[in-house]
């Protein structure tokens, strides 16, 4: 093929094709119905997170300095995959992220 030839998308087919394979799939279901689903929220100061408001949120107050105390690894080792970890403290991101990279699995952390 040459380098400046095109290639046509026909983009009403593809979405077609898109389409029918998620939709054999089992996709998404309610968080009240996953049982191995969870949120937790970490931070220094238990009146500045939203997460005891509600019931779906577990708190956990402490230092993000102090990772290895406030997560155990027993704790951790304990937790479903996959995890999503949403960081907006912007304290020792590299040392949570190190200490947590202990306990993931083998692309099961996503990281926003």
């Amino acid at each position: 093929m040459e380098a400046d030839s095109k290639v046509a998308i026909n983009y009403h087919t593809l979405e077609a094709e898109v389409i029918a394979e998620l939709s054999t799939r089992d996709r998404f279901a309610p968080i009240e119905e996953r049982q191995d689903t969870g949120v937790l929220a970490l931070d220094v100061i238990s009146t500045i997170s939203h997460a005891g408001k509600s019931s779906d949120v577990e708190f956990i107050q402490g230092d993000s300095f102090q990772v290895e105390k406030v997560l155990s690894s027993t704790f951790l080792e304990n937790l479903h995959h996959p995890w999503l970890v949403i960081e907006d403290a912007h304290e020792n991101l590299v040392g949570v992220l190190e200490y947590l990279d202990k306990f993931t699995e083998p692309w099961r952390l996503y990281l926003c």
